[in-house]
């Protein structure tokens, strides 16, 4: 009965939100959990991370993957993607000082699941016991509906830098292409001041 309560509050957040994004921490390993992980990936279409203690338990040749979730050193663009989320689920995602890089994630905290071995944490302090991390996967899987809005943005930010034919395709302007070319003409004296107003 907690599982299907877990697994209830967790489609109501997660269906609800436009931009949502998955992070997978080192103990999917430990938990059996990493075809379960993949399979929810595949299934709902968010942006997927790791933690840099997980790499190598997420294909990184996965079509969502994002890269490392390492608070000011993740992987381009990896950090915006997931800070910028509406929600967030973090499986069993150890966040301590080494992970976070002395705690600089500033993932939303309040739309953020912690899904840990046996137990479900909800943003609002609301936890399940004795939920078995592939159980509650499995069980999402079935019920979460397909949002790839979070991997959409992403795609408009990043093109790969050994894809010199992308940048040549005429299409809108990507943010890193405008950050390479504003970089260049920036030199060591000058200040540079931005707004965040109208294009």
């Amino acid at each position: 009965m907690g599982l299907e309560v877990a697994v209830e509050k967790a489609v109501e957040l997660l269906n609800s939100t436009i931009k949502t994004t998955m992070v997978g921490g080192k103990k999917l390993r430990l938990a059996k959990s990493q075809a379960a992980f993949l399979k929810l990936a595949n299934v709902c279409g968010y942006v997927v991370a790791v933690t840099p203690s997980a790499k190598g338990l997420f294909p990184e040749t996965h079509l969502h993957f994002n890269g490392t979730y390492w608070g000011t050193v993740s992987t381009a663009f990896c950090g915006e993607t997931i800070e910028i989320a509406y929600a967030s689920i973090f499986v069993e995602a150890t966040l301590d000082e080494l992970e976070t890089v002395g705690y600089s994630f500033t993932y939303k905290k309040n739309k953020a699941i912690m899904v840990e071995l046996d137990s479900v944490v909800f943003p609002n302090g609301l936890s399940f016991w004795m939920i078995l991390m592939k159980d509650f996967l499995q069980a999402l899987t079935k019920r979460l509906e397909p949002n790839m809005t979070a991997y959409e943005n992403y795609c408009k930010i990043y093109i790969p830098e050994s894809d010199p034919s992308q940048l040549k395709s005429g299409k809108a302007l990507r943010v890193n292409v405008l950050f390479k070319h504003i970089k260049k003409m920036l030199k060591s004296d000058m200040t540079m001041t931005s707004e965040a107003d109208d294009s």
